[in-house]
């Protein structure tokens, strides 16, 4: 009897082992800008056969939904802004714009794979929808204060430009040009936080 609970658990630590090698070949594929690969070769980079690639994913679209929400599983406390409601404006967005780097540091190849998989993904399609309604419900509260008080159409612009878009558009600049930007940035969301409509 222990030979045989032996044999199984050896098993399950392989599946778990080979399907978190095939997530690792992806994540290096999407970070490689390979966004639309093909079975053998995410097999391959894995260490597997191309076969034994579907006893782990349904197929490639159930392999790339799995593959963003392990990465999205990795963010942990990453998503959270270490600010509060009541602190001063600029603090609050200093904080929101450094956590938004940080997160999309983690997430920003699975992201960017997924806004290329949803056209062909329902399941992707609203994950990245409640992503960003999430995003948004988080600028919401953390300025409440601000918002209540500023013009319409201030929230939508905050988050908008704090969005993975907006990141990603960042990240295509010179390192020279991000050092300028940024400052730039928080100084624009904290005067249109600060005014009153």
């Amino acid at each position: 009897m222990v030979l045989v609970e032996d044999s199984l658990d050896g098993r399950h630590q392989r599946r778990v082992a080979n399907r978190a090698a095939v997530l690792d070949a992806m994540i290096t594929l999407w970070s490689e800008g390979r966004y639309e690969a093909r079975a053998a070769e995410i097999a391959e980079r894995a260490g597997l056969s191309p076969r034994s690639l579907f006893r782990y994913f349904d197929d490639l679209d159930d392999l790339v939904r799995a593959t963003i929400e392990h990465v999205l599983s990795l963010m942990g406390a990453v998503g959270e802004v270490r600010a509060a409601p009541a602190d001063p404006t600029a603090h609050k967005v200093r904080a929101l714009v450094a956590n938004r780097d940080e997160l999309y540091d983690v997430v920003g190849v699975a992201a960017h794979a997924a806004r290329v998989a949803q056209h062909r993904s329902a399941l992707v399609a609203e994950r990245i929808a409640t992503t960003r309604r999430t995003a948004r419900d988080q600028v919401a509260r953390l300025f409440a204060p601000e918002l209540a008080r500023a013009p319409e159409g201030t929230l939508e612009l905050v988050d908008l430009l704090t969005s993975f878009e907006s990141w990603e558009l960042r990240q295509g600049l010179s390192p020279a040009a991000r050092q300028r930007v940024e400052p730039r940035l928080v100084a624009t969301l904290t005067d249109l936080l600060s005014r009153e409509g």
